[in-house]
């Protein structure tokens, strides 16, 4: 007799589970993993340069990072602009693991450029970094013109100006020049570009010449401009500079009057007073001053003088007739050394033996000769305490004097020759006596004659 069993045959299962239905549910089926997918990403930092002007080479650095979760792959880097190159770069094809980074550095001198990425990022394939750089260009810069036209009057103070411009608007330095004494000044241009420097006509050659402003800036880049200018021989004597005037005998500066005081009312009195600061052409010149005479008994007078620089032994001649210029004279000095060079005195007392009319006079003599006198002419009266002008015009041979604004002599001379002078004065007193004084010198070449203005 046999036993039933419990075990149902898997056979059976399947007739059963056809016939009535069952799940497909299994207690030992293991559900798939479906792995996530992974990819590189390029990140670029700085997105954009913004390189402005520069001096020079410009070295921007820019940062390749992986921020994605695969390996990245650098498969070119291509600079785009004239001038630019890659200075630190890896070689190609160059991986960067995730959350690594790689730094390229981008070199040039300016202008506009592009660093372009190629790698496999799936994304953007290709990067572009623009460059936003300008080459730094020279500066601009202007001159105004200074003086008349170009023309700078003896004694002028002058400021001369220039307007600049650069991209670079710090550290540009301004240099002044002249073709006859090279640069003479720097400064700098202020924050609204204007550069200043003083032009002092005394302490500047005299002449014709080109005046050239130079800025150069931060980059060591240059620009010029340049006018021609003369500026007049000669000078404004001030009084009150002593150290330009070399005094002898009675003669000094009288500091309550502000006047040069050849002789006061004392006797057989002499003095010079020539101004040394600069000489100037004894054969082309002109001469202005004020002079006073008078107070006195009446003697002897003054004179203008033009002292030959390179003749000369001193700065007296004899006193007496001679009135500090001239030679001894057998008449009333007997001795005494002449200036070499041209004198035009004032007379006023007569030397019958050496003057040809008792009146008051005006006469040109070369080298102290007083018996050789050039030009001879009569005068009013002078001697009036007051002040008198003379102009006296030297432009060889001729001479022309004014006085008070009427002309007195006009004339070509015999004897005027190229030499440097002192222009100085001399007066002497005997036992008559003048006061004589002198102010307000001005003394002008003719170097800009024939110069013409802008």
């Amino acid at each position: 007799m046999g036993t039933s069993s419990s075990v149902v045959s898997p056979v059976l299962l399947v007739v059963l589970c056809s016939a009535w239905g069952c799940s497909d549910y299994r207690f030992d089926k293991v559900e798939p993993v479906i792995p996530t997918p992974t990819f590189p990403m390029l990140e670029v930092d700085p997105s954009a340069i913004e390189g402005g002007a520069a001096c020079g080479e410009q070295s921007h650095a820019v940062t390749l990072s992986n921020v994605g979760d695969a390996l990245l792959n650098i498969t070119d880097l291509e600079v785009e602009g004239e001038g630019w190159t890659l200075a630190l770069a890896p070689s190609l094809p160059a991986s960067i693991a995730p959350d690594d980074v790689l730094v390229v550095e981008l070199v040039g001198g300016g202008g506009p450029a592009a660093l372009v990425v190629r790698s496999d990022d799936l994304d953007r394939p290709e990067v572009r970094v623009a460059v936003e750089s300008e080459v730094d260009l020279p500066p601009a810069i202007s001159l105004d013109v200074v003086g008349d036209g170009g023309v700078l009057s003896i004694g002028a103070v002058e400021t001369l100006v220039a307007t600049v411009s650069d991209e670079l608007a710090e550290g540009m330095t301004v240099s002044w020049s002249t073709d006859l004494e090279g640069v003479f000044a720097t400064s700098e241009a202020d924050e609204d570009g204007v550069a200043t420097t003083g032009w002092v006509s005394r302490d500047r050659l005299a002449g014709a010449q080109v005046l050239t402003v130079t800025v150069t800036d931060a980059c060591e880049n240059t620009a010029s401009d340049s006018i021609p200018l003369c500026q007049a021989e000669g000078y404004v004597a001030d009084e009150l500079d002593l150290g330009d005037w070399h005094f002898e005998g009675t003669a000094e500066w009288d500091a309550s009057r502000e006047v040069v005081e050849l002789t006061s009312l004392d006797p057989f009195a002499v003095g010079t007073a020539f101004h040394t600061a600069q000489a100037v052409s004894g054969d082309a010149v002109v001469i202005r001053f004020d002079f006073e005479t008078g107070g006195g008994t009446g003697a002897d007078g003054l004179s203008l003088t033009a002292l030959d620089v390179d003749r000369m032994t001193g700065f007296m001649g004899a006193p007496g007739c001679a009135l500090g210029y001239g030679e001894a004279h057998e008449s009333c000095i007997e001795e005494g050394e002449a200036l070499p060079g041209w004198s035009l005195e004032i007379d006023t007392y007569y030397n019958p033996t050496i003057d040809p009319s008792s009146s008051n006079h005006m006469s040109l003599t070369f080298d102290g000769d007083l018996d050789a006198w050039a030009v001879w002419t009569d005068l009013e009266d002078v001697e009036d305490t007051g002040w008198h002008t003379l102009e006296v015009v030297v432009a060889a041979p001729d001479i022309t004097v004014t006085l008070d604004g009427d002309v007195i002599i006009d004339e070509s001379v015999v004897g005027f020759v190229p030499f440097d002078a002192f222009v100085g004065f001399t007066a002497a007193t005997g036992a008559d006596t003048n006061r004589h004084g002198i102010r307000g010198l001005e003394v002008v070449g003719d170097t800009c004659e024939d110069w013409i203005p802008l």
